[in-house]
């Protein structure tokens, strides 16, 4: 729990931690950088999501968030990672595709080096940066037809599997065994993820209605990001933490096929929940500190309090 000493302030009824305002404050950070490089590169971004709820909902984060996702078109999306990583590869780790670490990365995330948020799964991996961060998800041009898409996120998720396998060292029994072992025996890592990359493209085409994430699987499936393009791009700028950033053309359109009724406050027991003993937070800290700890485990485990 937090005490009255730690409270920045309260919105929606909901206590704000000085560590909550700490975190946002990095990302935020992140954000303005983002901004900086599609600014000056005429690319396109939206605030997605969560953070696409406080834009519309507070004017900013949403109270009880602690994370902030960004949308972008596919084309952008490769330009930026290569700019940016230019730009900002000295401040930031760039975390994206094939190699770096113990798993394949579908989307980007972008991490402050200063500061400590570690995804529950990824604490194994000890090389890369565990800090505060912020994910961008590239959206391509989909279709409306739901055996079209299924069969998509299937060939996508072999793709995946196969190159997660790679780096993590686990092996499939049966036939997903049988596949892994025949793509990894005659197929190059760098030819599966060319494979990969165009399957998630597959309906990039100048007449496409729709818009998704084919790189995330899990959502591609779900529909929660199956858009009218019309109703992204071209993105519009509204208020964020008293500045102007980006959300889609028709951000209530795009927030109901997620959310339905997002500007309803969800339950009190509901607050907060979206991370809990997922990602371990310390925007005081850099997850340096913690590599020979066990406090993140301990956290992971229900032992300790969360710190925002």
């Amino acid at each position: 729990m937090v005490t009255m000493n730690e409270i920045y302030k309260v919105e929606s009824g909901y206590p704000i931690s000085m560590n909550r305002k700490k975190l946002w404050d990095i990302e935020l950070g992140i954000l303005k950088d983002i901004d900086v490089v599609c600014k000056e590169n005429s690319l396109e971004y939206f605030l997605h999501a969560g953070a696409g709820i406080g834009a519309a909902r507070h004017h900013g984060f949403i109270p009880w968030d602690d994370d902030l996702d960004i949308g972008m078109s596919r084309d952008s999306f490769e330009r930026f990672i290569q700019l940016f990583s230019k730009k900002y590869q000295d401040k930031y780790s760039i975390q994206y595709g094939y190699g770096q670490y113990e798993e394949c990365g579908t989307f980007l995330r972008i991490r402050d080096r200063n500061s400590t948020a570690i995804v529950k799964n990824q604490w194994n991996d000890k090389k890369r940066c565990h800090g505060v961060f912020v994910e961008i998800y590239p959206f391509d041009g989909s279709v409306d037809d739901v055996k079209l898409r299924e069969k998509q996120a299937k060939r996508v998720e072999l793709y995946e599997r196969v190159l997660n396998h790679r780096f993590s060292g686990k092996k499939f029994s049966g036939v997903k065994g049988i596949l892994d072992r025949t793509f990894e025996l005659t197929i190059s890592t760098e030819f599966i993820w060319k494979l990969w990359n165009k399957e998630c493209q597959r309906y990039n085409k100048d007449n496409a209605v729709w818009c998704d994430t084919p790189a995330c699987p899990k959502y591609f499936r779900e529909g929660i990001h199956h858009y009218k393009i019309q109703d992204v791009f071209p993105p519009i700028d509204t208020m964020f933490e008293g500045e102007f950033f980006p959300v889609p053309a028709n951000n209530d359109a795009v927030l109901k096929v997620e959310y339905g009724d997002y500007m309803k406050l969800p339950p009190v027991d509901q607050r907060g929940k979206n991370h809990d003993r997922i990602v371990f937070f310390d925007p005081n800290r850099s997850y340096l500190e913690y590599l020979d700890s066990d406090v993140p485990d301990r956290y992971f485990a229900g032992e300790l309090d969360d710190l925002l």
